[in-house]
């Protein structure tokens, strides 16, 4: 018998983002975005259609786009086109719709590092699919007022909300549990989101935690229709992205594959660190282990923390046995358990930079991993930056096996495919780094997509960073789409 292909699908892909068209300048409260969309059937052209959804619900446009097999296009909301009728600022969400399955990446950034300098900000987050939208919804880590003396920077988030029914207002109900005084639950019932339109909740502002000066917990949504959510954790000079966690997202086993404790990185020249927050699934204590491997000397290191519901392990300062560390965790708990790994730097001349992905279990594994954004040596007139981005491949099973990349460079319409490399439980990870690969010696500039094939189950995190010394929050990252 053949193996089944996967059919086309004309269910779109819901990206809650926040579109502000020409920021401010000199400011780093406004910010930007554009979206990257890869075309995942390997033989058929996707037609692509992109309705956007202002905060009151009102449609605007279609933007459309056609991608051949395995590549991309940017619909880049900065410049002239990426909007319908080119607004002077914007604020809302956008539907993808498709004759084919995708993958889309949303890339947000606060003005231009010439302009901003070490106060300039950006980040990524992946596109959620249909499929991935839920009634209940997990924030892992949420944040007002909370300064980060390590990176010399106050914190704030703001939650944007995405009712993802293209017929019926959803009416959400937002809990937040904090973990800092005063200690409690919080709610704010009642709020309701038009069909394919979003909300914002700025943790400064909302009303249900006015009596706090400062917060520092976990949050969950319960709506009557599906949403899609996605966090910004705001700081001066410094901005982090994650998409909220769904129930199929839990497991008892979860993997963070990069952390780090006084990591210094030469071409950035900075000091990287990383924090993982946890957080239960339904709101219940549990007894959370983490194994840690340093890759630097071999030493394992075991720590137990109480979840209640939440728990975080910061490697900054727990790790008091490593002076450094590169390495990875496992988390293992007593009951179901959702986490987000942040990667930051200490404060230094060049600002700070910071990024975050989220924990991975095995499910999430499979054999084809989309990648709708890769960069090298591509200078961004927009931000001011020139980017490079680095994959790193993580093993989801406990088979070894091989994985490769193929490339589509959209500059030249280049495709070049690398060798194969083994991938095997006692060395799980594969990175691609677009900046140094061999694969890519002959192009001196690439803007496209990839893809990865495995002959084992794997997932993939992209990081985008700044050429050297660079000022600023150039440092992004954003999940591979699995399929």
């Amino acid at each position: 018998t053949s193996t089944p292909t996967k059919q086309p699908t004309t269910t779109p892909t819901k990206i809650p983002t926040r579109a502000a068209l020409s920021p401010r300048a000199g400011t780093v409260s406004s910010i930007s975005t554009s979206f990257v969309v890869q075309n995942t059937n390997p033989s058929t052209t996707a037609n692509v259609s992109a309705s956007f959804y202002d905060t009151t619900g009102a449609l605007t446009g279609p933007i459309n786009a056609t991608i051949p097999p395995n590549r991309s296009a940017t619909i880049d909301q900065r410049a002239s086109g990426g909007l319908p009728g080119s607004p002077s600022t914007y604020q809302g969400a956008v539907v993808l719709s498709s004759n084919t399955q995708l993958a889309s990446v949303a890339n947000e950034y606060s003005g231009n590092v010439n302009t901003l300098g070490t106060g300039f900000r950006a980040d990524s987050y992946t596109g959620i699919s249909s499929a991935d939208a839920a009634t209940s919804v997990l924030m892992p880590q949420l944040l007002k007022n909370v300064f980060d003396s390590g990176q010399n920077a106050t914190y704030n988030s703001l939650i944007a909300i995405q009712n993802t029914s293209a017929s019926a207002t959803a009416h959400v109900t937002l809990t937040l549990n904090n973990q800092t005084p005063p200690i409690g639950t919080f709610t704010h019932p009642g709020i309701q989101i038009p069909p394919n339109s979003s909300v914002l909740v700025d943790m400064q502002t909302e009303s249900s935690i006015s009596g706090a000066s400062t917060f520092y917990g976990t949050g969950t949504i319960a709506s009557d229709q599906p949403v899609a959510v996605v966090v910004n954790q705001n700081a001066g000079g410094v901005l982090t992205v994650y998409t909220g966690f769904t129930n199929a997202n839990a497991a008892t086993t979860i993997y963070a594959p990069q952390l780090l404790k006084n990591v210094y990185d030469s071409q950035q020249q900075l000091t990287w660190g990383s924090g993982i927050m946890v957080m239960t699934l339904n709101g219940s204590t549990a007894s959370v282990t983490a194994t840690y491997v340093n890759q630097q000397n071999g030493h394992t290191i075991v720590q137990t923390k109480t979840a209640n519901p939440a728990a975080t392990f910061d490697q900054r300062y727990d790790l008091t046995t490593e002076t450094s560390f590169y390495g990875s965790v496992t988390l293992t708990s007593s009951t179901p358990i959702v986490a987000l790994a942040n990667m930051v730097t200490a404060y230094g001349a060049n600002g700070v930079r910071a990024s975050t992905y989220r924990a991975l279990t095995t499910v999430q594994g499979t054999n084809t991993v989309f990648i709708p954004q890769i960069l090298k040596n591509y200078a961004d007139s927009g931000t001011g930056v020139t980017w490079g981005t680095g994959i790193a491949v993580r093993l989801l099973s406990g088979s070894s096996g091989t994985v490769q990349i193929t490339y589509y460079n959209n500059q030249d319409n280049a495709v070049l495919t690398s060798p194969a490399q083994a991938i095997s439980p006692s060395s799980p990870m594969v990175t691609f780094d677009q900046r140094f690969d061999t694969t890519l010696s002959g192009e001196s500039v690439v803007y496209g997509s990839a893809v990865i094939s495995s002959t084992v189950p794997v997932a993939a995190t992209v990081n985008g960073v700044g050429a050297a010394g660079t000022p600023g929050d150039c440092a992004t990252t954003y999940a591979g789409v699995n399929q």
